[in-house]
Order: structure tokens, then C-alpha cells, then sequence
């Protein structure tokens, strides 16, 4: 079961500073995959104008995907900018303050990247 979530916070139909959206993933699954956790997105910056940006924190709990093969995890938060100008995009991807792990397990391979 997925349940999303978003707070439009102050209610103008728009991506603005404070908005977030939430899935919660509960033994969701996809084919012989299953899909457990949290994936929260909070923006902390939107503009619009001659540039587009936004800025935003992503943060993940416990979110794990299991197939007969093996396993992925994501835990901790990232924090996302993205701006466009014209035909210039660019991004940036920063740890968040409480760290981040992604974890990978399979038959033959094991990590963890932190």
C-alpha cells in the first residue's frame, strides 16, 4: 500500500517554501518486489521568474526495496537545488546534516555508501 501525503502550506496550488509531500510505502508491492518506508520532500525555496529554482530537503527513512535477488536502502536525507535560466539547467545534491546511506545486497555483492 503507498499513502501520499502533501501539505499545501499556505494553500495557493503552487510548490512554495514550507510545502511538502510524503509517500509511505507499506508492503508495496512491484512484481516479485516489495517496497517498504518513507520518502518526504520539503521545499525550502521556490522562484519564479526570468530563472526558475527551487530548493528542497529529500529526506528517506527506512526506505527499502526487496526482490528475490537482493535488496537496496536508502536512509538519511539529501538536500536538492535546481535552477533554469534560459536553456541553462543545473543542479546541486548535498548530504543533509544527519547523513546519508545507501545500501545494496545481493547474492554475490554487499555494500554500504555513507
Amino acid at each position: 500500500m503507498t499513502t501520499p501525503r502533501s501539505n499545501d502550506n499556505d494553500s495557493n496550488g503552487q510548490f512554495t517554501a514550507g510545502d511538502s509531500l510524503s509517500l509511505s510505502f507499506v508492503q508495496c508491492r512491484e512484481g516479485a518486489a516489495t517496497i517498504n518506508g518513507t520518502i518526504s520532500i520539503t521545499y525550502v525555496s521556490v522562484t519564479r521568474g526570468t530563472t526558475i529554482s527551487a530548493q528542497a530537503v529529500v529526506a528517506f527513512s527506512n526506505l527499502v526495496a526487496t526482490a528475490p535477488d537482493g535488496s537496496f536502502g536508502l536512509n538519511g536525507s539529501l538536500s536538492v537545488a535546481a535552477s533554469k535560466t534560459g536553456s541553462v539547467t543545473s543542479g546541486q545534491i548535498q548530504v543533509g546534516a544527519g547523513g546519508f546511506t545507501a545500501t545494496i545486497a545481493a547474492p554475490a555483492y554487499n555494500d554500504t555508501i555513507t
